[in-house]
């Protein structure tokens, strides 16, 4: 596995054990003690996470440091930039108006 490819898979698994917790990023950050922005580069690949770095977010996750560093191939992770922009538009409709919100992407992913 080369750097890049273990990259990949951090940040793809960090997105992922954050959105199955139900965190948005400014959630995560400020649990973990991290810039907002520094946990978005996270995400998109774009920083290379330091150990200690790695060690916060789990804990705010509460995972281990495995469930970051490894990654199963079969699954489909989503485009963190593409994530990021949808998260980011759901965090301005009002919580009742987001299960209509789901519904209209879950019929539009049908078509697909």
């Amino acid at each position: 596995m080369t750097r890049e490819e273990l990259l990949d898979n951090i940040s793809k698994n960090i997105m992922k054990h954050r959105l199955k917790a139900d965190l948005s990023l400014e959630s995560l950050s400020l649990c973990a003690d991290l810039s907002l922005s520094y946990v978005g580069k996270l995400e998109r690949c774009e920083r290379f996470p330091t150990i200690d770095t790695l060690y916060k977010i789990c804990d705010v996750l509460n995972i281990s440091i495995f469930d970051l560093l490894v990654f199963d191939n079969s699954e489909s992770c989503p485009d963190p930039d593409i994530t990021y922009r949808i998260n980011s538009a759901l965090n301005k409709v009002p919580k009742n108006k987001k299960i209509s919100f789901v519904k209209i992407i879950e019929s539009i992913s049908d078509v697909f």
